[in-house]
């Protein structure tokens, strides 16, 4: 990878997208057993990792094949790249900066009295 949020396809940039609510869904179980170190063979964790990477390319680049993610990515890259679209799909809030609270003020049921 050769920036944040880019990947080198086929002698050329693009930009790692975050997965649409649809592509989370369809591949909530990967992403599951991918954190939780699951995957049942290499083969399939390598099949995972690019079905995320190219999931996430093709959201702006539906011209990108899985066939073109496979063949460019290797493990440095794959690592890299599935750590980014992870990233860019589950953002951290910065240390400092406040979370969006619940319409009803208290997500979490606590009275406010006991905040």
């Amino acid at each position: 990878m050769s920036g944040a949020r880019l990947i080198k396809v086929g002698g050329r940039e693009y930009t790692l997208e975050p997965l649409s609510f649809k592509a989370l869904k369809e591949h909530s179980d990967v992403i599951r057993r991918m954190t939780l170190g699951e995957a049942t063979s290499v083969e399939e964790l390598f099949d995972n990792m690019a079905s995320l990477v190219h999931a996430s390319v093709s959201r702006s680049h539906p011209e990108i094949t899985r066939d073109m993610v496979d063949a460019e990515l290797d493990w440095p890259k794959a690592q890299a790249a599935v750590a980014e679209v992870l990233g860019v799909s589950f953002p951290q809030v910065p240390a400092g900066e406040q979370t969006a609270e619940s319409p009803s003020g208290n997500s979490t049921g606590t009275p406010a009295s006991a905040k």
